[in-house]
């Protein structure tokens, strides 16, 4: 069965070159350097992947016949687990030292734990979003688990094809095995399709990033071109350089120009499949692409590939904590985990790789005795951070604990015992629940009277609303509040959440009508955001303008959000309302959030930490909203800023051990109560008019 590996050498320089490339635009993209479709390097190692581990197979299946599973998975075993344990576990050591003990470090040690039997993507997946884990050392190592719960599939499949076709000649298994991967790589494309195809559906789209199944079609790319080219005697130079130079084009293409707005993957993650794809067919000749990705800088970073992937990302993290105001503190980590890469490749990866005795049940108690290290520090991580070191008095807090729901949020909680059903109006399910809300709960229990107050606006109503409803009822008026999480007060929906946001900026116009209220109350988060960092299309929140466009630069943002809240804003003073705009409460800093940060205090200050570009933006809203309604009929703007802790700008998140935000952009009710005072004077003015 010789013939099976006729085009298939045991080692391809270029191939190896390419791993290079797709390592190298991963880095770059993480650190910010000119790669802004980087993360697509992930999906050029899974081409790779598939091809490599097809044709591994297809040599095994000539010398002998059969295929070993338990010869494959030894094979795994070495090449991936030890390097992966002494990262996991210097990475754990470190995020005691950088993490902050309330959430981080359990964050952390949560990932590593899943990343032990190879499952971080279904941890990231059910912990939300991609950027929601920025600051989780171990968030690259979703990719790997992806890959490796597809090896668990590959194998099988191989070994099951192969022996139903094996009698009928080893080209008939090469045609049985193109076809069931083709097979399974189409059905794989269009799930993914169907998943990113209604942007409304965050879980869908956020299953089609970190989901096996949704990826597998990349690495069957790979295995069906390994297939394809062990039949062809010859792979003509020109045409395989022509090839090789439009792959490489797209590749090129992909890692400069594409954006994070467009779902990924997805249709445009075939750029980049099938750009590999060329590039691995036309390096099968011996010409132009494959001189050029044989050359040794390239074959270097592929034989680090691995390693340097691993190290890189807890690099990054850790050194943008350590040195906050160093330039290009990413780029200089990057640089030091390519060393350490180099070296742990040559004692570490290559003895192990290449161990003669660590096959079979050796190779398992290696996969069992790295999980038990793995585990035990995790855990000795979770038992550490369970004191708090001291920090922060070990105060924690968090929207779900009980004691920090608003008004009425807290009354419903404790009789459901659930979010559920809450005052957040997109998880109301129609509107009779929502007038049995307004009767029965969010509410600050002063019964209707003639005069009332209605608080609407996005998760910032949970800002204002304790320390408003406490005002109403210290002037003894009824106060009602309601939430929309991401989706503010405006007459215009966010730009990726339409299809969400619609229906509950309908339902705050329904809400005020039904218990229409004196004073409206109107608290919005105003997001401005970097279109280059947009991770996906349901995350942008940016207000279209007049003219449909969308707009790009800060202060385009806040025009559109301006001129679209004065259409709402005079819907209420036409129905003989007053309504209340209030201004954002300053960012929270936490003081010693980290043992870090203790030891080295002048490290952690807010312009260090990249708060004056948020402290920039919200003083332009600020000083927008103030221009534009101070003098509107009807509306008065209010000013919560100095209130929280004398500083317009920034604030420290604790005070004597006492929380006042839940995270750096929200209050807890402890901090919303700082606003009472503010509250009662503008609201007895009003009500005195």
């Amino acid at each position: 069965m010789s013939d099976l590996t006729r085009n298939l050498p045991t080692f391809r320089p270029d191939v190896q070159g390419l791993r290079g490339v797709a390592v190298l635009a991963v880095v770059l993209y993480h650190a910010e350097i000119g790669a802004a479709g980087g993360f697509a390097g992930v999906d050029v190692f899974f081409v790779i992947s598939g091809f490599v581990v097809a044709r591994m197979m297809l040599g095994e299946l000539a010398a002998e016949g059969r295929i070993s599973l338990g010869r494959f998975f030894a094979r795994r075993i070495r090449r991936l687990v030890p390097i992966l344990t002494v990262v996991n576990l210097a990475t754990l050591g470190a995020s005691v030292w950088f993490l902050d003990p309330f959430g981080e470090q359990q964050q952390a040690a949560a990932t590593a734990r899943w990343s032990t039997f190879f499952s971080a993507n279904i941890q990231m997946y059910l912990d939300d979003t991609y950027q929601k884990l920025v600051g989780n050392p171990f968030r690259h190592l979703w990719s790997l688990a992806v890959e490796e719960q597809f090896y668990v599939v590959f194998p099988v499949v191989v070994a099951l094809v192969a022996t139903l076709a094996f009698r009928s000649g080893s080209r008939a298994v090469v045609r049985w095995l193109t076809a069931a991967f083709s097979l399974i790589g189409a059905a794989s494309f269009v799930y993914c399709l169907v998943l990113v195809a209604d942007p409304s559906r965050s879980d869908w789209i956020r299953w089609s990033f970190f989901g096996m199944p949704a990826r597998m079609w990349e690495f069957c790319a790979g295995i069906v071109l390994a297939f394809a080219m062990s039949g062809i005697r010859a792979v003509p130079r020109r045409m395989a350089d022509a090839l090789g130079a439009i792959g490489l084009a797209a590749l090129a293409w992909t890692f400069v120009s594409i954006g994070g707005v467009e779902p990924f993957p997805g249709a445009i993650t075939a750029v980049p499949v099938l750009g590999t794809v060329a590039v691995i067919f036309g390096g099968g000749a011996h010409g132009a692409v494959r001189r050029a990705l044989s050359i040794r800088p390239l074959t270097w970073l592929g034989d680090i590939s691995y390693g340097w992937y691993l190290w890189h990302w807890p690099a990054m993290v850790f050194a943008a904590i350590a040195f906050p105001a160093v330039d290009h503190v990413r780029t200089l980590a990057c640089i030091a985990s390519l060393v350490v890469s180099a070296v742990t490749y040559r004692f570490i990866e290559q003895p192990f790789r290449n161990s003669a005795i660590l096959g079979g049940r050796r190779s398992i108690a290696l996969l069992a005795g790295s999980a038990l290290v793995v585990l035990a520090g995790a855990t000795a991580v979770d038992v550490g951070a369970r004191n708090g070191y001291g920090l922060r008095d070990g105060v924690a807090t968090s929207f779900i604990d009980e004691t920090q729901f608003f008004g009425g949020e807290f009354e419903l909680a404790r009789r459901s015992g659930t979010m559920e059903g809450s005052c957040y109006l997109d998880r109301l399910e129609d509107q009779f629940e929502a007038m049995a809300l307004v009767r029965n709960g969010c509410s600050n229990g002063i019964s209707a009277g003639a005069a009332k107050i209605v608080l609407i606006g996005d998760s910032q109503s949970l800002a204002a609303s304790e320390g408003l409803l406490e005002a109403a009822r210290q002037i003894g008026v009824r106060a009602v509040g309601f939430g929309g999480s991401a989706c503010p007060v405006l007459a215009d929906s966010p730009r990726g959440r339409v299809d969400r946001c619609a229906p509950v900026q309908d339902r705050y116009r329904e809400l005020v009508a039904l218990v229409d209220p004196a004073i409206v109350v109107i608290a919005n988060f105003y997001i401005v955001q970097d279109p280059d960092d947009i991770p996906s299309l349901q995350d942008d929140r940016r207000i279209p303008t007049k003219t449909g466009r969308i707009p790009r630069t800060i202060r385009a943002q806040v025009d559109a959000m301006v001129d679209s809240l004065r259409i709402e804003v005079r819907r209420y003073v036409r129905e003989g309302r007053r309504v209340v705009l209030m201004i954002s409460p300053p960012p929270g800093v936490l003081v010693e959030r980290t043992l870090f940060e203790r030891a080295f205090p002048d490290r952690a200050t807010p312009e260090e930490l990249g708060l004056s570009e948020i402290v920039a933006e919200r003083r332009l809203v600020a000083e927008r909203l103030f221009a534009e309604f101070t003098y509107e009929p009807g509306v008065t703007v209010f000013d919560p800023r100095l209130l929280v802790c004398g500083n317009p700008d920034v604030c420290a998140e604790s005070s004597t051990g006492v929380l006042l935000y839940v995270d750096s952009a929200h209050l807890n009710p402890r901090g919303s109560l700082t606003l009472t005072s503010g509250w009662r004077a503008v609201l007895t003015a009003l009500l005195a008019q």
